[in-house]
């Protein structure tokens, strides 16, 4: 019985030392200033297409409604760009939607942060992310077949 135990003790012990139990935290990594980090990328982390015709208020819909539906903040929006902010699980994200009449592109301006919320380095949540573009995808989708 207490090798039974040992080995479940070294294990849990092992699986969280290399992060294999369950999701990361705020990183342990020393602070730094998000200047000191460098400026925000400007290459899309997410490129979607638009369906045909559709007017610029539905797309702006579509993608404010995927954003807050995914409790992120919205922080700024205008004619053909919503910026939203989400800080959670280790991560201090903020993603810009900008649109013309036929694709939409995200970037992002996200961070690791500590557990004082201080940015630590430059990282995508790049899982965020692919569920922000999968949402954003349906949405489209069902608002191009609903009219």
């Amino acid at each position: 019985m207490k090798s039974r135990f040992a080995s479940l003790t070294l294990a849990l012990v092992l699986g969280s030392s290399f992060g294999f139990m369950g999701c990361q935290g705020p990183s342990t990594a020393p602070a730094a200033t998000k200047a000191e980090l460098g400026p925000a990328p400007t290459t899309p982390v997410a490129t979607i297409s638009i369906p045909g015709g559709m007017p610029n208020s539905e797309v702006k819909s579509v993608v404010v409604e995927s954003f807050i539906r995914r409790r992120w903040d919205i922080l700024d929006d205008g004619d053909q760009m919503v910026k939203a902010q989400l800080i959670h699980r280790g991560y201090d994200a903020t993603l810009t939607a900008t649109w013309n009449d036929s694709t939409i592109q995200i970037t992002s301006d996200s961070y690791r942060i500590n557990k004082a919320g201080e940015p630590t380095e430059r990282a995508e949540p790049e899982g965020w992310i692919a569920n922000l573009e999968k949402d954003i995808n349906v949405r489209l989708e069902t608002a191009a077949y609903i009219d």
